[in-house]
């Protein structure tokens, strides 16, 4: 589970039509005293109707949940929210993986370029964090399957002692509820949901000298 020190963290969430999967995990997170400062969410081009959806209602949690609010006045930071649409030549920074000059944005996953622009996406916004000494928790249940285990594939390469990798396990009755977003916070009386550690061997782990080059900016796609 996450240790709970003073380490800026950001959470980086695979997204698809459930957002209550991100805010079931900012809560748990929160209650742990995660000194989380940033949200990140990878998904699909938001010309989905339902990732349009995920997207608004997570952008006006951010700004508006009580809880969220004073996380932030505790810290001192604003909890900052951004969402990371998977393009097939994402920039290097952090400023410039939002931009439209990126390439080509990926709208389905079955898009014969969708497991390359995954990969690179996940890890030059990895790569991005960790440039801004950020311990990086990756949460890989939201969304198609194949962009989790892209993600896990990047975070192999990128991870070290202070990242991990989670999934959210939240009981049937309360993820019928929930639905896709009608519930985005568990009340009191709602069975609890569950983070879940996802066991990771970070290649510096067993040689250093191989997470260096990873680190640096792979090429990119060519067609």
């Amino acid at each position: 589970m996450p240790a709970v020190d003073d380490t800026p963290t950001a959470l980086i969430a695979t997204l698809g039509g459930k957002p209550q999967i991100v805010t079931f995990a900012v809560d748990d997170l929160l209650s742990q005293r995660v000194a989380l400062h940033r949200v990140c969410a990878v998904h699909l081009a938001p010309s989905d109707p339902a990732i349009q959806r995920s997207l608004s209602l997570l952008r006006y949690e951010f700004d508006h949940h009580p809880p969220y609010r004073r996380h932030a006045e505790r810290l001192g930071v604003h909890l900052r929210f951004d969402s990371f649409t998977i393009r097939e030549r994402p920039g290097e920074a952090l400023a410039t993986l939002h931009s439209s000059a990126g390439g080509r944005a990926i709208e389905r996953i079955d898009d014969f370029a969708a497991p390359s622009a995954i990969w690179l996406t996940v890890h030059r916004l990895i790569t991005a964090l960790k440039r801004e000494d950020y311990a990086i928790i990756l949460l890989v249940t939201g969304g198609p399957r194949l962009i989790g285990l892209q993600a896990l594939s990047a975070a192999s390469l990128l991870f070290d002692m202070h990242d991990q990798c989670l999934h959210l396990y939240t009981p049937p009755a309360l993820r019928e509820r929930a639905g896709r977003g009608e519930i985005l916070h568990r009340s009191e009386d709602d069975p609890a949901v569950r983070l879940v550690h996802v066991p990771l061997l970070p290649i510096n782990m067993i040689a250093p000298h191989l997470q260096e080059a990873a680190l640096a900016s792979p090429p990119q796609p060519t067609r």
